[in-house]
C-alpha cells in the first residue's frame, strides 16, 4: 500500500486513556470503556470513534486453548529457569512458583489479543502514540503483575503496544508510530515496606515455636478464632509465618536485566505453525516474567536458609497465589522430602465450568479441598472454611440486597465483570422495581470495583450505596431477598442464608453439571434468571410473600441438592476439618 493511501485511510488505535487524551486523528478505534470516563462513554455520539465491544465471556474452545497454552508455556519457562539458575528441578517445582502468575498473564494477553483482532476487522492501517518519556518496567512479583494489568494505564499501554509491534513485524498490519513527549510516570505498584526489624522479630519467634508442628496451616485461611481452635484440636502452636512484606523488602533493589532475558530466548516451536498468539508469546513471555523468578530468585532462596521447618502437611488457601517466598519454601521442601501439599478453595468458584484460574492447582497440589463434588482426580469435597461459624439465621427480613460483582478497570480473568456491568444492571433495577421494593433496596460494594463505576453507581442510587465493603455477613440476617449478579461465593453463601435471586446467563457462564444438579433447576424454581428484567419482575411479584415462594417443597429439595453438590455445609465443620488433618498426618507418619 502506498504511504499516501495509508495517511488518508488510517485509524488511531487507543489502548488506554494515555492514547485517548492525545489526539492525532479524528478517526479512532477505542479498545474499551477504560479509555475515558463513564459519562463520556454513555453520551458519546462521535461516529468516527469505533469502540470495541469486548466481552469477558469465554467459549469452551477458548478455554481449552488457554489450558493448552498453560501446559505448553509452563514447561518452556521451567526449562529456561533451570538453565538460567543452573538447576534441575521438576516441572512441579516451577509450576508452584510460576503458574499463579502464568494463568493471569495468559488470560490477560489473550483478551488484549482478541481486542486487537476485533480492531483489525475495522482497519488494518493503524497509528499509535509512542510516549517518549515512558519506559517499560516489568512487575517484581505475581501480586504486582495482577495489580498493574488490572488497573495501570501505563502498564496496559505497553502490553497492547507489544502485540501491535509483533503484528507489524509479521506483516499483519500497517503501523505508524507518532512520537510525543509525555511526562514520565512511575507505575511501580509494590506494596510499601513495613518495619523490617519488627518483621524479623516476629518471624524468628514463630520459627522457634514451630519446630514441633507437623502441619503448617496458612494463618489467614481460617477466621482468627477458628485458626486458634483448629490448632488446639491438632495439639500444636498457631504459627504466623511468611509475611508478604518480605517479598518487597528482598526484591526492592533488584533491577530488571534485559540482556539476561534476551539470552533466554525460547526456541521456535514447529508445532505452532501459523498460530500467531503462540508465536508472539514464545517471543515475549520471558521478557515479561516477574523479577522474582529471574533476577531476584537467588535472593529469595537465600532468605529461606534460616527456615528449618519441614512439616508433614501444608494447608494453603491464599498465599500460594501471591506470596513468592512462601511459594518458594513449598517448592523447596516438596522437592527435598515427603511433604504433602493441600490446597483449600478460598471461594466458591469451583462450580464454574470455565474457571478463571484454568484449574492450575491440580498441577501443584497433592489434594485440593473443594466446596463442590470433585471435578478433578485429586479433589476432595470438604465444608467451606469461609462459612465455619456462620449460623445463617434470619432476624428480620426487610431488605433487597444487591451484591456487586467484582470488576477491574482492564479485563484480566474472563469470569470477572465487564466494565460498568453493575451500573448497567442498576439502571434497569431502579427503573423497574416497584417503589415499595426500591425503598428497601441496599447496594453492597465489592472490594474490587473501579473508581469510575463506583462514581457512576453512587450518582445513580445515592444513599442506597453502602460505603463499606465486606459487610454482607452483617446484612444477610436482615435480607428479605439477596440479588446476585454472578454465580460464585456470594451466591453460594446467600443460598445457605435464605431467599436468593441470581442474574446469570448460563449459556455464557455455565456451571458444572454432574447429573444430580444443574442450572435448569435454578431457573425452573425461579431462583435464577438470564436477564435482570425477568429477575426484577419476579421480585416485584413475590415481595409481599417471599416465604411462600422460598418454602415450596421443590425449593427445599433443590437446596439439599445444592448443599450436596456445590456447597457442603456442615454445622460441625471445624471438627470435620481437624479430624481430616489428623487422619492425613497419621497416614503420612505411617507411610
Amino acid at each position: 500500500m502506498r504511504s499516501s493511501e495509508l495517511n488518508t485511510n488510517y485509524h488511531q488505535f487507543c489502548s488506554t486513556f494515555l492514547d485517548f487524551k492525545n489526539d492525532i486523528s479524528k478517526k479512532k478505534i477505542i479498545s474499551g470503556p477504560w479509555c475515558y470516563d463513564h459519562e463520556f462513554f454513555e453520551n458519546n455520539t462521535n461516529s468516527d470513534e469505533k469502540i470495541i465491544n469486548y466481552q469477558n465471556d469465554i467459549s469452551e474452545k477458548d478455554y481449552r486453548y488457554l489450558q493448552d497454552l498453560l501446559e505448553i508455556f509452563s514447561k518452556k519457562i521451567g526449562f529456561s529457569l533451570n538453565k538460567l539458575h543452573n538447576l534441575n528441578f521438576s516441572d512441579r517445582y516451577w509450576n508452584i512458583l510460576i503458574l499463579p502468575w502464568l494463568m493471569t498473564y495468559l488470560t490477560s494477553q489473550f483478551s488484549r489479543w482478541k481486542i486487537l483482532q476485533e480492531a483489525l476487522l475495522i482497519n488494518k492501517n493503524l497509528k499509535i502514540l509512542k510516549l517518549k518519556n515512558l519506559n517499560f518496567t516489568p512487575a517484581k512479583t505475581t501480586a504486582e503483575y495482577l495489580n498493574l494489568i488490572k488497573s495501570s494505564d501505563e502498564f496496559n499501554y505497553f502490553t497492547f503496544r507489544n502485540i501491535l509491534t509483533y503484528l507489524k513485524d509479521t506483516g499483519q498490519i500497517n503501523l505508524e508510530e507518532i512520537i510525543i513527549n509525555d511526562r514520565k510516570k512511575n507505575y511501580d505498584n509494590v506494596l510499601p515496606e513495613r518495619n523490617n526489624l519488627f518483621l524479623n522479630i516476629i518471624e524468628n519467634i514463630n520459627l522457634f515455636l514451630v519446630k514441633k508442628n507437623n502441619i503448617y496451616i496458612e494463618h489467614n485461611l481460617f477466621k482468627k478464632k477458628n485458626f486458634f481452635k483448629i490448632n488446639f484440636f491438632l495439639k500444636q502452636i498457631p504459627i504466623f509465618l511468611f509475611n508478604r512484606d518480605f517479598d518487597n523488602k528482598i526484591l526492592k533493589s533488584i533491577k530488571y536485566d534485559f540482556n539476561v532475558r534476551n539470552n533466554l530466548k525460547l526456541k521456535k516451536d514447529p508445532n505452532f505453525n501459523d498460530d500467531h498468539l503462540k508465536l508472539f508469546l514464545n517471543q515475549r513471555i520471558l521478557l515479561d516474567l516477574p523479577i522474582c523468578f529471574v533476577e531476584g530468585y537467588k535472593n529469595l532462596k537465600k532468605s529461606l536458609e534460616k527456615i528449618n521447618f519441614f512439616p508433614k502437611l501444608i494447608l494453603s488457601g491464599f498465599n500460594h497465589y501471591h506470596n513468592e517466598r512462601y511459594k518458594l519454601w513449598i517448592a523447596e521442601i516438596i522437592s527435598q522430602q515427603k511433604t504433602k501439599f493441600l490446597i483449600s478453595s478460598h471461594g466458591g468458584g469451583n462450580q464454574l465450568k470455565y474457571s478463571s484460574c484454568l484449574q492450575f492447582e491440580k498441577k501443584i497440589a497433592d489434594t485440593k479441598l473443594v466446596w463442590t463434588k470433585p471435578r478433578e482426580k485429586n479433589d476432595k469435597q470438604m465444608p467451606p472454611i469461609k462459612f465455619i461459624g456462620n449460623h445463617f439465621k434470619i432476624k428480620k427480613r426487610k431488605y433487597l440486597i444487591f451484591i456487586e460483582e467484582p470488576s477491574w478497570k482492564y479485563p484480566v480473568r474472563f469470569e470477572k465483570g465487564s466494565s460498568f456491568k453493575n451500573y448497567n444492571l442498576l439502571k434497569i433495577i431502579k427503573k423497574r422495581l416497584n417503589k415499595n421494593v426500591y425503598d428497601d433496596f441496599i447496594y453492597l460494594p465489592s472490594t474490587d470495583s473501579t473508581d469510575l463505576e463506583k462514581k457512576a453507581v453512587k450518582n445513580l442510587i445515592n444513599d442506597k450505596y453502602y460505603e463499606k465493603n465486606r459487610v454482607f455477613h452483617k446484612f444477610q440476617k436482615f435480607s428479605k431477598i439477596t440479588l446476585c449478579a454472578f454465580p460464585e461465593t456470594a451466591f453460594l453463601e446467600s443460598m445457605l442464608n435464605g431467599p436468593t435471586i441470581l442474574v446469570n446467563d448460563f449459556k455464557k457462564k455455565p456451571i458444572i453439571n454432574d447429573g444430580m444438579f444443574n442450572y435448569l433447576q435454578l431457573e425452573e424454581n425461579k431462583i435464577s434468571f438470564p436477564t435482570v428484567e425477568e429477575a426484577v419482575e419476579h421480585i416485584n411479584n413475590i415481595w409481599n410473600n417471599v416465604e411462600q415462594w422460598w418454602e415450596q417443597d421443590s425449593i427445599k429439595k433443590l437446596l439439599e441438592k445444592f448443599k450436596h453438590c456445590l456447597c457442603k455445609y456442615d454445622s460441625n465443620a471445624l471438627k470435620t476439618w481437624s479430624n481430616f488433618l489428623i487422619e492425613k498426618k497419621e497416614r503420612e507418619n505411617n507411610s
